[in-house]
C-alpha cells in the first residue's frame, strides 16, 4: 500500500480519521474526570465537617470547567498524522488535566482555612 500525502482528515497511511468519535471521547474523559474531583471534594468535605453536597458541586464544575479547556486545547493544537498519534496526545492532555485540576485544587484546600 502506497503512503500518501498529508491530507486533512486523513491518517499517514491513507485511513480516514473519525473526528467525531475522537470529540466524544474527550468529552466522555472530561466528564469522568469531572465526576471524580467531586467524588474527591465531596470526601474531603466529609472529613473537615462541611457540607458535602455543596463541596462536591464546587468539585465537579471545577474538574469539568479545567478538564473541558485542557482536553479542548489539546484537541485543537493537533494536526492527526496517524490514530496512534491522537491516542498518545490525548493521554498526555489527560495527565496534565488530572495534574492541573489535583495541583490547583490542593493549593485552593490549603488556603481555604486561612484568612
Amino acid at each position: 500500500m502506497a503512503r500518501t500525502k498529508n491530507q486533512p482528515g486523513k491518517a499517514a497511511i491513507g485511513h480516514p480519521i473519525n473526528r467525531e468519535n475522537m470529540s466524544i471521547e474527550s468529552q466522555m474523559i472530561a466528564w469522568l474526570l469531572s465526576l471524580a474531583t467531586a467524588a474527591c471534594f465531596a470526601w474531603l468535605a466529609h472529613r473537615a465537617g462541611r457540607n458535602r453536597f455543596g463541596w462536591a458541586f464546587a468539585g465537579w464544575a471545577w474538574g469539568l470547567a479545567v478538564a473541558t479547556v485542557i482536553l479542548g486545547l489539546a484537541e485543537a493544537s493537533f494536526i492527526p498524522i496517524s490514530p496512534n498519534g491522537y491516542f498518545g496526545l490525548r493521554l498526555k492532555a489527560t495527565v496534565v488535566a488530572v495534574l492541573l485540576i489535583a495541583g490547583a485544587s490542593v493549593l485552593f484546600g490549603r488556603t481555604r482555612g486561612r484568612t
